[in-house]
């Protein structure tokens, strides 16, 4: 297993995701976890978030060592629409904080 510093954000979400997410839910489709707009497949990206809350640019699986106290666990892959993938992605460019990670 390796180490790794990588780069976090809070867990983005837009000012219009409730109002968003309250219209488009119950329609058979997948919702963007950062705005609640419906997405488009071909067009969506996968954001990982990690726990307690943090979303990061990297797209290795960080998953679950239980053999570390001070273990990270991924919550999975989100999925987001184009525009708030380019947020979040510049977000992490220019995001100050990180956290060392265990691959």
């Amino acid at each position: 297993m390796t180490t790794k510093t990588i780069k976090i954000i809070d867990f983005y979400r837009t000012a219009d995701y409730d109002k968003n997410y309250e219209r488009n839910c119950g329609d058979d489709v997948e919702l963007c976890e950062c705005c609640g707009r419906k997405l488009n497949p071909k067009t969506m990206k996968m954001v990982q978030a990690i726990e307690p809350g943090y979303m990061t640019d990297e797209t290795e699986d960080l998953g679950f060592h239980p053999e570390y106290k001070n273990r990270q666990v991924s919550m999975g892959f989100y999925p987001v629409g184009p525009k708030c993938y380019r947020e979040i992605m510049r977000l992490c460019r220019e995001s100050n904080n990180t956290m060392e990670v265990t691959l």
